[in-house]
């Protein structure tokens, strides 16, 4: 009879360790795979969006050249701040249109924001999704129009810019980033831009600005140094602009200066904290009113705006509406372009909607709504039959291995599911855990962050089984390990749980469109904490729980020779 019952031990331990360890893996490879699935994001509209045709519309350019500077990271509350508090940053505002409710894209990132604010479209339509896109931008956008228009493509200190337009570009002044990098960038761009104008070119310009930026990530958006290096770059930006007037540049110089992203308190952004996602656009040169407009906007609004400023077709792949505040433009040429701008957007939507098997020409929107929960029903169908199966499996493998206290030692693991989530959220929290894409310094760094919590709510939750071997309350070590055994899965099916709610209303990976990104973090962290829990939590609990009984048998032997 004890040689059956080990024999049931021994089978149930096997099989219960061979579900932990499939559930593992199966938890890191659909985690992993949803990562690569984002930042090596296929848009699967890339292809049709190439034959769409543009809308005919054309103007008069305001300017002979137009140059972008892109402030990395400045937060648009800073600029406020030092335009009020400023005198001489409140020079901007007299020079120009600033527009400060603009909203970035998601995810908040640098290099996806440069596509969509060249091209007019958000990142689930273009492509660059992440920050680690490599490539051209293969789609419509301004350098490629102006291009075609016959403007000399120029970029100083953008390494992004330089990857994603590298077919049009006429020539770069590469910058490594670091200290002076604004200065150099701007140094170099006016050079560029003066040596160009003196042989007679239109210039299309783009200068990137990473100071604040590099600022921002290492001291937080709201430090003394992140305030100062916006206060020195807003600086150095008002000696371009009059260094661009002593060389009679200005008044043929259409200036687009902006911003990709703000930052949290703490450093960081991609998430979507208004501050974070919050943008200005400021316009300075012929054809605009000086002022401060608080019209709203978005990245993809950037685009159809400057084309028709310099009166170019609209890039064919554009969702974006023109801004029409704040410009001297003639009405008819902003009625024009508006009526364009909404064109566009239908071509672009009715292109997509029939790709995917849909008759639809309203705006961008309704095509997103219609197909984001595409599925949803499979999904949890699929979810909830598979919760079942492993629950009755789990129930009916206990019962047979704890047939004569199955109610104590249920509660027993329960507790000990209880203590492990409790010390793995307090633990999480307490050292900084990300909660947002805001919050991820590195991809390696978050994976590191979960395994290492795991690891001390393993520890927890053995330490606690194995002083139960110091009790009366004891089980010995074969039922000791069916009891670490369960706890273990069950932690990982908790897990998969709350992974689930994502995974039933979205799916599993990054797909088109976009999905709510902090549901998409939590479904990776969940996944990772069932993976690493299973290879990693299980050996450190069976270790704990054995060492402690280990102790508990030679306490027992000395007592025992005490007695003697």
């Amino acid at each position: 009879m004890v040689m059956v019952r080990l024999y049931q031990i021994i089978v149930l331990a096997a099989s219960l360790l061979l579900l932990i360890l499939g559930l593992s893996y199966g938890s890191a490879s659909v985690a992993l795979r949803a990562y690569d699935s984002w930042v090596n994001y296929e848009s699967p509209f890339v292809g049709i969006l190439s034959s769409i045709n543009p809308v005919s519309v054309s103007g008069e350019p305001v300017a002979k050249h137009v140059v972008f500077i892109l402030l990395d990271g400045l937060s648009t509350s800073v600029l406020e701040d030092l335009v009020r508090s400023d005198a001489s940053i409140g020079k901007l505002v007299s020079l120009g249109a600033l527009y400060v409710n603009g909203l970035a894209n998601m995810p908040s990132y640098s290099v996806p924001a440069r596509a969509s604010i060249l091209s007019g479209t958000p990142p689930e339509v273009n492509g660059v999704s992440s920050n680690d896109y490599k490539g051209l931008l293969r789609i419509d956008s301004l350098p490629v129009i102006a291009k075609s228009y016959g403007y000399k493509i120029l970029c100083s200190g953008d390494s992004s810019f330089e990857m994603l337009f590298s077919q049009v570009i006429d020539e770069c002044a590469s910058v490594s980033e670091g200290a002076g990098h604004g200065a150099l960038s701007l140094a170099y761009g006016l050079k560029l831009l003066e040596r160009y104008e003196r042989a007679g070119y239109k210039v299309f310009m783009w200068i990137g600005v990473a100071d604040i930026d590099l600022i921002g990530h290492k001291a937080g958006g709201l430090s003394i140094e992140y305030n100062e290096s916006a206060r020195n770059i807003l600086y150095l930006l008002l000696d371009f602009i009059s260094g661009l007037e002593e060389k009679g540049l200005l008044r043929d110089t259409l200036l687009v200066i902006l911003n990709d992203h703000g930052f949290k308190r703490m450093g960081h952004h991609g998430g979507p904290e208004p501050e974070v996602r919050r943008v200005f656009l400021t316009l300075i040169g012929p054809g605009v009113r000086p002022g401060v407009y608080n019209v709203s906007f978005t990245h993809n609004d950037v685009a159809p705006t400057i084309s028709m400023l310099m009166g170019w077709r609209i890039p064919s792949s554009s969702i974006g509406r023109v801004i029409g505040e704040g410009l001297s433009i003639p009405s008819s040429r902003l009625e024009a372009y508006t009526r364009a701008s909404m064109e566009q957007e239908k071509r672009v939507v009715r292109a997509m909607s029939e790709l995917v098997g849909l008759k639809l020409d309203e705006d961008y929107s309704d095509l997103v709504a219609t197909l984001a929960s595409s599925g949803r029903n499979f999904r949890l169908t699929q979810v909830t039959v598979g919760f079942l199966v492993l629950l009755v499996a789990l129930l009916l493998t206990l019962r047979v291995a704890m047939s004569k206290n199955l109610l104590g030692e249920l509660l027993t693991i329960a507790l000990l599911v209880l203590v492990y989530e409790l010390v793995f959220r307090l633990y999480y929290k307490l050292t900084g855990g990300p909660a947002s894409l805001s919050d991820i310094y590195s991809f390696e760094g978050f994976t590191n962050k979960i395994m290492l919590t795991t690891l001390v709510s393993s520890i927890a939750v053995g330490l606690i089984l194995g002083l139960l071997e110091l009790t009366p309350y004891k089980r010995g070590f074969s039922r000791s390990l069916i009891v670490a055994l369960s706890t273990i899965l069950l932690v990982i099916l908790l897990s998969i749980g709350y992974a689930t709610p994502f995974y039933v209303n979205y799916g599993a990976t990054v797909r088109f469109p976009f999905p709510e990104w902090g549901g998409a973090l939590l479904f990776f962290l969940s996944l990772m904490k069932a993976s690493f829990t299973g290879f990693i939590g299980l050996p450190v609990l069976i270790v704990s729980t054995l060492a402690l009984i280990i102790v508990n048998r030679i306490l027992e032997s000395q007592f025992k020779l005490r007695q003697l």
